[in-house]
């Protein structure tokens, strides 16, 4: 530890003498005397300060290794979260049970793709012919590797298996890299604004979404993650370019030509070809098209998916349909079962209805009258998938063991629905309260400022100061506050709170001293002209405290990015559950800050009572309504819930999805799924509230 200087030494010696006589009276001084006491020790113990920091010595953490090997080392961490967040989420789909369903594409030659000769990256005036990217799941990675811009485009229609694909080849290149390696990262680009945000801002964003640990300083003067983009240490797999608004499409291919990076998009046919039509073409991108399944495919696959029971067999109920399809490919109900079933989202989402839900007979599909088309055929699977996924056996409980099902198919069907509806394409725990009308919030926070308000104050009063925060609300209501996206660890915060503060660095500290001195002598006259007994001094100490205060306060402002950026928490896996706890902590903290911010004002006017009526007032006002922890717990954990929009405990109930499913998770973000389950729940939401409000004759 380092010893204090002589100079500070002589300091103390001189400034805790006076300390003591001032508060024991020991030796009698004239009563004007008070007044410059209290001025000296002002004095003395800022300069102490100041001039301690000043010879503070800059204490770093860094090592004697290269910039370039501490980066190696935050990629190769980054693989190994990416890779786990994928074969976790391919083991929840059971994309490999009991075995990879048959994927394959041919070379998309002409209309959507640039010269073959800008693809293959040949210098000016040689041209070339087309690359063979042909092949299957398996050789995904082989196909890529063959593209020498590293710039590919997986068409296909809905349901084709484009984020199956883009998955497997994550993952087939995370399992072949090399240390210090690029790292293969999927994005949704539905979250995407090209308009408002440039392609590698948003990189950054996700990164530091998911992984917040890559909100650590780097070795230049940005965050890891913008560094890892910057220096193209990430590869960007953008799937979902055809949920973007149709309107951004013009804007993001534009974006996406304005650089380099190598990369990787999925995107329906027809949404990527009207965007080509009105922009351009993919700069140097070769693209790929995935074929419908065959029916040979479905019947290796389909058979060996059924659960064994004892009055079938297991195999013969899906042995009986396809021998049907073979047998009579032509008939009206086996033409359309053919046609729903080329999609690998149809496959999986028979297989749930058929193979793993007992008494379920795939005889149906060709009995039921009723599916007279290919796209009956494909509702009536959309429709049959939630009763399959929240039947008892979906999650493995025996089907005669009397135990129910933690979430009944209505109850789940109702709170998807609401999802599916107000919260997609990203469903986040700190925007569900946007899911509310605007009306709504207000009233909710009205309510609850009057009932705060009302506790402490004269009517009066309080009526005041409700509609004043309900209008600051109304500020902030149509956009929820972002979660904070780190977690505090004290020692460490101080640690690099006295490191940037050691450095004073674009003149911070002076700033702030000169910021804390004018608020402490603005409440020290202040306080002084509202107090009768022992007013200057009592001024002068308190304005000492407000110095301190909004010296802090200007160099927390100051110093945030870098500090709160390099004391994340790195030692635990980003979830919903750990965000919201770190997020309750700053909520608590900026809170209890604002609380006594407005306590000091409120103290010189009237007294130490309403001080602290005002402080707790405050704090717990901006807490429930300020912050995203705030919204969550006042929206999601109790309104939402009380109207019966989503349950009470949302991230269990989130999660139990995934497990079944109906759901997938990145990070702290959950999706449905596919788009097409999201948007049936949505349209069938819609028509039933339409035939409520059609009148009756």
């Amino acid at each position: 530890m380092r010893r204090p200087s002589v100079a500070t030494i002589a300091l103390v010696a001189v400034v805790l003498p006076v300390v003591v006589n001032l508060a024991t009276d020991t030796i009698e001084l004239p009563a004007w005397s008070d007044q410059l006491m209290w001025g000296v020790l002002v004095v003395l113990a800022a300069a102490t300060v100041v001039f301690e920091v000043r010879r503070a010595p800059l204490v770093t953490s860094e090592d004697n290794t290269s910039a370039r090997d501490r980066l190696n080392e935050v990629v190769d961490r980054l693989a190994e979260a990416v890779t786990s967040q994928w074969r976790d989420e391919q083991e929840r789909r059971r994309l490999h049970d009991p075995f990879p369903l048959t994927l394959r594409w041919t070379t998309r030659d002409t209309g959507l793709i640039d010269h073959w000769a800008n693809i293959r990256k040949l210098p000016s005036g040689k041209t070339s012919g087309p690359l063979n990217l042909n092949g299957e799941i398996t050789k995904i990675r082989e196909t890529y590797e063959r593209v020498p811009s590293g710039r590919l485009v997986v068409l296909g229609s809905a349901g084709s298996g484009k984020t199956v694909l883009a998955l497997n080849l994550v993952l087939d290149l995370l399992h072949h890299r090399r240390p210090g390696d690029v790292v293969p990262v999927m994005f949704n680009l539905s979250s995407w604004n090209p308009v408002s945000m440039t392609f590698r801002d948003w990189l950054v964003d996700q990164l530091l979404r998911d992984h917040p640990e890559l909100g650590k300083a780097g070795t230049g003067a940005g965050t890891l993650a913008a560094e890892l983009v910057s220096r193209r240490k990430v590869l960007p797999v953008l799937d979902g370019f055809d949920e973007m608004a149709a309107g951004l499409h013009h804007a993001a291919i534009k974006a996406l030509n304005s650089n380099q990076m190598t990369l990787v998009v999925t995107s329906r046919v027809e949404e990527f070809a009207a965007a080509v039509r009105s922009a351009d073409v993919l700069t140097a991108a070769a693209a790929i098209e995935l074929s419908d399944l065959k029916l040979d495919d479905i019947a290796a696959y389909l058979p060996r998916t059924a659960a064994r029971r004892p009055s079938t067999g297991g195999r013969l109920d899906w042995d009986a349909v396809l021998s049907e399809l073979r047998d009579h490919p032509r008939d009206d109900a086996a033409a359309n079962l053919i046609a729903a079933l080329a999609t690998p989202l149809m496959v999986g989402l028979a297989r749930t209805i058929y193979s793993d839900t007992p008494d379920a007979n795939p005889k149906d599909l060709l009995d039921n009258e009723e599916l007279r088309s290919q796209a009956m055929v494909e509702r009536h699977l959309l429709e049959a998938f939630l009763p399959a996924a929240y039947h008892p056996a979906s999650v493995g409980e025996s089907a005669g063991s009397g135990s129910p099902s933690r979430y009944t198919e209505a109850k789940a069907r109702r709170w998807l629905t609401h999802l599916a509806r107000d919260l997609t394409p990203e469903i986040t725990w700190w925007k569900v309260s946007s899911s509310v009308h605007p009306a709504v919030t207000l009233g909710v926070y009205a309510t609850i400022y009057a009932a705060i308000f009302g506790f402490f104050f004269r009517p009066d009063a309080a009526a005041y100061l409700t509609v004043v925060c309900t209008a600051l609300l109304i500020v902030h209501v149509l956009r929820a506050p972002l979660p904070a996206q780190v977690h505090f660890q004290m020692r460490e915060f101080m640690g690099m709170m006295r490191q940037e503060i050691a450095k004073g660095t674009q003149g911070n500290l002076d700033e702030a001293l000169l910021f804390g001195g004018v608020v402490g002598v603005g409440f020290g006259f202040l306080i002084a002209a509202n107090t009768l007994d022992h007013g200057a001094a009592r001024g002068i100490a308190l304005g000492l405290v407000c110095w301190l205060a909004g010296a802090l306060a200007y160099l927390a402002t100051a110093l945030r990015p870098r500090v709160l950026s390099r004391s994340v928490n790195t030692k635990t896996v980003p979830s919903p559950s750990r965000m919201i706890a770190d997020d309750r902590k700053c909520a608590i903290f900026r809170a209890l800050a604002y609380g006594l911010a407005l306590s000091v004002p409120t103290y010189s006017l009237f007294d130490i009572r309403r001080a602290t009526e005002m402080a707790v007032a405050v704090t717990i006002a901006f807490a429930l309504s300020g912050t995203a922890w705030g919204r969550w717990i006042v929206i999601g954990r109790f309104w939402l819930p009380l109207a019966g929009r989503l349950p009470w405990n949302l991230h269990t109930f989130l999660d139990d999805a995934c497990t079944r499913a109906v759901l997938r998770q990145t990070g702290a973000v959950y999706e449905f799924r596919h788009a097409a389950l999201r948007d049936n729940l949505a349209a069938v939401s819609d028509t039933c509230r339409s035939h409520r409000q059609t009148p009756t004759v």
